[in-house]
């Protein structure tokens, strides 16, 4: 467990030399002590050292990227600290199959079980009439598509469409033609749980941020800046603001070695952050 906590007042713990307010709302984000993980949090020389470059970053609102082998304690040191601040944490992997639709939202029937039908059925591109495969064909990247079937239909790996992006009229024209009974007033835009996050003051964890594609991490450096915000353009352009509370934390493995699918980040990207390894 980890030592040298203490109460300055009924809002504020001295953690690490660090004081730091705690937050007194209710949040089902806030990570809890009865986790079997938390309990057996172990305070060492490493633990110390990272809690001590979070607790800098917090305190100085700096987004803070950390590099360090698997199961070294990264995401768990942020969650422990949480629990103790009473922070409500979103954690968010960005791995290659992230597409824009994870950072912003998308565009969803109010009725969940239509929901739940209509991105079965995107996602399982080859049970869409052709119609509605060609409405998602303008979704799809270049590498995205390999040589044309017989039938003159590029086929497609359907996990890697970018269904989040699409705008509701072409969702709506889908859904019309795969049958699926949804008005034009039953559609309603769903954030992200990045966007959440910003909103709600949380602290927000980027997992495996150097697997992430290009498009991905150049869409969130504004988020890197300080008073961060996104832009929704997929929902009239509207502009999350980052909530005062809220706190960047991106973790990562070393690139190479024998972990696959981490590359190296510029220096210019990495300068983005408070970068720990």
């Amino acid at each position: 467990a980890l030592k040298g906590i203490e109460s300055v007042n009924d809002v504020t713990k001295e953690i690490a030399g660090f004081q730091i307010e705690t937050d007194t709302r209710k949040h089902p984000r806030i990570p809890s002590f009865d986790k079997k993980s938390l309990q057996e949090f172990v305070e060492d020389k490493v633990s110390q050292r990272l809690i001590k470059k979070i607790l800098e970053s917090v305190v100085m609102d700096d987004p803070i990227l950390i590099e360090g082998a698997p199961a070294e304690g990264k995401n768990l040191t942020i969650e422990y600290l949480a629990a103790i601040l009473n922070r409500p944490v979103y954690r968010v992997s960005l791995n290659g199959q992230t597409d824009v639709g994870t950072l912003v939202g998308k565009w969803v029937p109010k009725n969940k079980e239509l929901e739940v039908q209509l991105y079965d059925k995107i996602k399982n591109r080859s049970s869409l009439s052709k119609e509605s495969q060609q409405i998602l064909n303008k979704y799809l990247t270049p590498s995205e598509l390999t040589p044309e079937s017989t039938e003159g239909a590029p086929e497609t790996n359907p996990e890697m469409i970018q269904t989040e992006i699409i705008p509701m009229e072409d969702l709506q024209q889908i859904a019309k033609n795969e049958n699926i009974s949804v008005s034009d007033q039953n559609w309603v835009w769903q954030d992200s749980e990045i966007v959440q996050a910003l909103e709600e003051g949380a602290w927000l964890v980027l997992d495996e941020v150097n697997t992430a594609e290009p498009q991905i991490l150049v869409r969130l450096n504004a988020l890197l800046e300080k008073g961060g915000q996104l832009v929704l353009s997929e929902n009239s352009a509207k502009v999350v603001k980052r909530d005062p509370k809220t706190r960047i934390f991106g973790t990562m493995n070393p690139p190479g070695a024998r972990i696959k699918g981490r590359v190296q980040l510029s220096a210019d990207y990495v300068s983005r952050w408070r970068f720990v390894s």
